[in-house]
């Protein structure tokens, strides 16, 4: 298991991963985060600079800081993946459970990334500054708090998938089904605007969903790729610069 040595010294610093919609430049989410972030990190994946080369400048400055692969089994694993669905999305959601950390972005972000969603909160409120910073910080937690169990126990049953010749699809089906149940017992967390209708203001994303008919045995023999497996939280930002 080689990993990248920057990996470490991001994962102190990092505060979440921006992603926008290709196409989708939002000026107002990106001073908002160098104003708020300037003495932490935000994270972008490659595939954001390429879509917005033009702001290579200003990406090239804190608060922003393009995030590597920490192993090349990882990036391996995003190319596989991403065979399939938008390398985009693929790129910033196994990226974001590498560095543990929750993606930050827009509507359109948000409904672009819900590829990948096993679980919604829902609100009909608008948050209020203080309140997406509150909320920002406790989706920290949420990626945290649960993801050395889910990424172990997913790489774990992977492994033995492909050493016993399981059905990778049943493996994964009932391990969605577990996550799927955590996540809601997680959203508890989100109780100052959670609500039972109204629109997604925060999703809940997980690779596994792309795993029910991709043969990835060739690279569980890497412990690096259990870093992929988190269960990451995704909220939506809306403010006003």
């Amino acid at each position: 298991m080689n990993l990248n040595p920057t990996f470490v010294s991001i994962l102190r610093n990092i505060r979440g991963l921006l992603y926008l919609s290709p196409g989708d430049w939002d000026a107002e989410i990106v001073s908002w985060l160098k104003k708020k972030y300037r003495y932490r990190m935000i994270g972008l994946a490659p595939t954001l600079l390429l879509e917005f080369s033009e702001k290579r400048d200003l990406f090239a400055k804190p608060p922003f800081k393009i995030l590597a692969y920490p192993s090349d089994t990882l990036h391996l694993f995003a190319e596989k993946i991403g065979e399939n669905l938008p390398k985009d999305i693929v790129e910033s959601v196994i990226l974001a459970s590498c560095y543990v950390t929750p993606i930050v972005t827009n509507s359109k972000g948000l409904k672009r990334l819900d590829n990948l969603s096993i679980y919604r909160v829902l609100s009909e409120k608008v948050l209020p500054e203080n309140e997406i910073i509150r909320h920002l910080r406790i989706a920290g937690y949420t990626i945290l708090d649960s993801h050395e169990q889910v990424c172990w126990e997913a790489y774990n049953k992977i492994v033995e998938s492909c050493k016993r010749k399981i059905d990778l699809k049943n493996v994964v089906n009932q391990l969605l089904k577990k996550r799927t149940l955590l996540a809601e017992k997680d959203s508890k967390r989100y109780w100052r605007f959670k609500s039972s209708t109204g629109k997604p203001v925060l999703i809940y994303l997980d690779t596994l969903k792309c795993l029910e008919n991709i043969d990835i045995c060739n690279l569980v023999r890497d412990e690096s790729l259990a870093l992929a497996f988190g269960i990451v939280p995704a909220i939506k930002v809306e403010v006003s610069s």
